[in-house]
């Protein structure tokens, strides 16, 4: 046991310095203080009991209003290459296209996205685009994942922060108000995660950020144009080589 009458060498680079040490060392109450703010900051940052109905409710503020037809530049960075070129998104309630054109107005990618299933052509494409629930994400739509149950639940001024875990697998999705801001996903193998900012016409964010931290992968979308649009042709939900 540490004798209370002489206090441990601390290493400072002044008197006064050592001088509140020692006072803090010499006055029990005064450390109790410190550990009791300390104990505060940590649960703060903690994440609470899970909130269902916080839950419902950012789904219902987050989800999709009506179709929209949204035109974007797109820029993708990974190990060996950089892609950019434009991009359209047609969303239609629950359901969602994604076309990636490149530089000369060639079809880099084009994907469907319904619900948690998503179709890419060509299939090798599927490496430029978030998986289902990221795509959701990046759109600024918040949905729950399908494979964690919600866990835990964080209020903070900003907005609130909700966790979902199963085994090794979480998810966390950071608010500012109702609008979705970050997510992040992380397991045994990785972490991926989506950046949002700014706010566009319609509930769209001004630009999207996804990473794949474990393959070097980064794709931003920046919104350029949003415009609520009439009923899709029904051709826009088959991709080339589906019919």
């Amino acid at each position: 046991m540490t004798d209370r009458r002489q206090p441990p060498r601390i290493r400072t680079v002044g008197w006064r310095v050592d001088r509140r040490w020692r006072a803090l060392y010499f006055h029990p109450p005064a450390w109790a203080l410190v550990l009791a703010v300390a104990g505060c900051a940590a649960s703060a940052g903690g994440m609470g009991a899970p909130d269902e109905q916080v839950e419902t409710r950012l789904e219902a503020a987050t989800a999709p209003a009506g179709r929209a037809r949204v035109v974007f530049d797109w820029n993708m960075t990974d190990r060996d290459a950089r892609f950019s070129g434009r991009g359209v998104l047609r969303l239609d309630g629950q359901r969602a296209r994604v076309d990636l054109f490149g530089p000369r107005g060639e079809t880099l990618a084009a994907a469907i996205v319904e619900n948690d299933l998503m179709r890419v052509v060509p299939q090798a494409a599927a490496s430029m685009l978030p998986p289902p629930a990221l795509l959701w994400s990046s759109l600024g739509v918040f949905r729950p994942p399908v494979d964690a149950p919600l866990t835990g639940t964080a209020a903070s001024d900003g907005g609130p922060t909700l966790e979902y875990t199963r085994d090794r697998t979480r998810w966390r999705f950071r608010f500012e108000g109702d609008r979705l801001r970050t997510v992040e996903w992380t397991d045994g193998s990785g972490r991926r995660s989506v950046e949002l900012t700014g706010a566009a016409d319609l509930g769209f964010p001004d630009q999207a950020v996804f990473r794949d931290w474990t393959e070097f992968r980064e794709l931003t979308l920046r919104v350029t144009e949003v415009e609520e649009s009439a009923a899709f042709e029904p051709d826009v939900w088959i991709l080339p080589g589906e019919r």
